[in-house]
């Protein structure tokens, strides 16, 4: 993973909102360019960025708060596709690798 993907900005509660959008930009940037190897550790970062989201709604515009709270689902969104084909991915090497040896036996 690049070095932007792996360890976006993780804010803490009184964060602001911009850097909690844009930390899931770039996993969801992560995402798009297929650089989600670590699909649990992004899952991790989204669920802190959406705690730390709650704390920075208080100080933000609500146009800002819906485009983030989009934005956070179009992540999550990304997040659980990608572990599905991860999964799936898994799954036909699996079955190859159990052809291979039933052909060999």
């Amino acid at each position: 993973m690049a070095d932007s993907a792996e360890k976006p900005a993780q804010p803490q509660g009184g964060a602001a909102l911009a850097d909690i959008e844009r930390a899931l930009q770039q996993i969801l940037q992560a995402i798009r360019d297929g650089q989600d190897d670590g699909i649990d550790q992004l899952v991790d970062q989204v669920g802190t960025l959406v705690e730390s989201l709650d704390a920075a709604e208080a100080d933000a515009q609500p146009q800002a708060v819906q485009r983030v709270r989009s934005l956070w689902k179009q992540t999550a969104l990304a997040l659980a596709t990608a572990k599905w084909q991860a999964n799936a991915e898994l799954r036909r090497v699996a079955a190859g690798r159990r052809t291979i040896h039933a052909y060999r036996s």
